[in-house]
């Protein structure tokens, strides 16, 4: 009767062990998954953020542009003509950059080039913009849209008129 309650106890305990570290294992999976998950909508929402922000910046910054296309066409059809292929070339870095998280600087730095040309147009002499990178740094990789958001703040946050011109840097 010993051995048979001693089998028993050994059976129940060793069955009670494999549970416990089953459990474990799969309490551990299901947390591993969870946070997977966590990980994904957080890469989501950060993507959604982006693109409502991105929706909100395009049309005013449409609107801008196509007024002072308007205005070129019947000053100066040769610069409407000009503004019109940096304006496209800007929508289309735009466009194929949507997905894409980092950059060539040198990528940046010609979208960014096309922004400040577009914006000496809208505001004349008023702005003037000088862009000093070294070579070897250009292969480098930031943020899509870095350094034209860097550009857009300045002149938005920044009053300037012909007369009190805005020199950036």
């Amino acid at each position: 009767m010993n051995f048979l309650a001693y089998s028993i106890v050994t059976t129940i305990a060793l069955n009670t062990i494999i549970l416990v570290i089953i459990n474990s294992e799969l309490l551990k999976r299901k947390k591993d998954f969870a946070e997977s998950e966590n990980q994904k909508l957080k890469v989501g929402n950060l993507e959604a953020q982006k693109q409502v922000l991105l929706q909100q910046i395009h049309p005013h910054f449409l609107f801008n542009a196509l007024s002072t296309l308007k205005s070129l066409i019947q000053e100066s059809p040769v610069q409407a003509e000009d503004y019109s292929i940096k304006l496209s070339e800007f929508l289309r870095y735009s466009v194929q950059s949507h997905s894409t998280e980092l950059v060539s600087l040198e990528d940046e730095l010609q979208f960014t080039n096309d922004y400040i040309d577009l914006q000496k147009v809208r505001f004349g002499n008023g702005f003037h913009c000088t862009v000093n990178i070294p070579e070897n740094v250009l292969q480098d990789k930031l943020p899509v849209f870095a350094l034209q958001t860097l550009v857009e703040n300045a002149l938005k946050h920044n009053g300037f008129t012909p007369k009190r011109r805005y020199l950036f840097p």
